[in-house]
C-alpha cells in the first residue's frame, strides 16, 4: 500500500501544471505552413487562439479576434494536430493582418504546455510575457470577454 502512495505522489508532482493567469506564458515557436519558426515578439500582447479547420466555434472565435488586431497585437492561431496542407488550404483564401501568424501543432505538444483542453482556448499574453486572461470554449460574451480584457493590457 505504501509503495502505491508513493508512486502516485510522483505521479503527481511530476505531472504538468496547466499554466495560470499570472504565471509566465509557456514558451511558442512553431512552423508557419512553410516551415518557417515562428516566436512571440517579446514586449507585445500577445492572442494565443488553439484552434482547428474542422472547429465551428473555432471560427466564430477567429471572427471575434481578427477586429481586435491592430499593428501592436500579435495573434497567434495555433492549429493542433492537423497537417500543413489541410491548414495552408483552409486559409488560403483568407486575407490576415500581418501581425496574425497561423502555426502548426501538430502533435500537440504547444496545447499540452499550454494546458489547452477543448477548442478553442484563448490566452491573452501581456508585454512581459505573462498570461492575463484564458477563455476555454466559445460561447455567449465571448468577444466582449476578450475585448474588455484586451483593452486592460493596453
Amino acid at each position: 500500500m505504501r509503495a502505491l502512495v508513493v508512486a502516485s505522489l510522483v505521479l503527481a508532482c511530476s505531472a504538468h501544471a496547466d499554466p495560470r493567469i499570472g504565471d509566465a506564458a509557456p514558451a511558442l515557436e512553431l512552423p508557419d505552413g512553410r516551415g518557417h519558426i515562428v516566436r512571440r515578439t517579446p514586449g507585445r500582447v500577445a492572442i494565443i487562439d488553439f484552434s482547428a479547420t474542422w472547429c465551428g466555434p473555432c471560427h466564430e472565435a477567429l471572427a471575434a479576434l481578427l477586429p481586435l488586431v491592430t499593428p501592436e497585437l500579435e495573434l497567434f492561431i495555433v492549429d493542433v494536430g492537423e497537417d500543413a496542407a489541410s491548414v495552408e488550404r483552409h486559409y488560403a483564401s483568407r486575407t490576415l493582418p500581418a501581425t496574425v501568424h497561423v502555426v502548426l501543432d501538430d502533435h500537440g505538444v504547444a496545447a499540452t504546455a499550454w494546458g489547452h483542453r477543448r477548442f478553442p482556448t484563448t490566452f491573452l499574453v501581456d508585454g512581459a510575457g505573462v498570461i492575463r486572461f484564458i477563455n476555454r470554449g466559445y460561447g455567449p460574451g465571448y468577444p466582449a470577454r476578450i475585448a474588455q480584457h484586451l483593452a486592460a493590457l493596453h
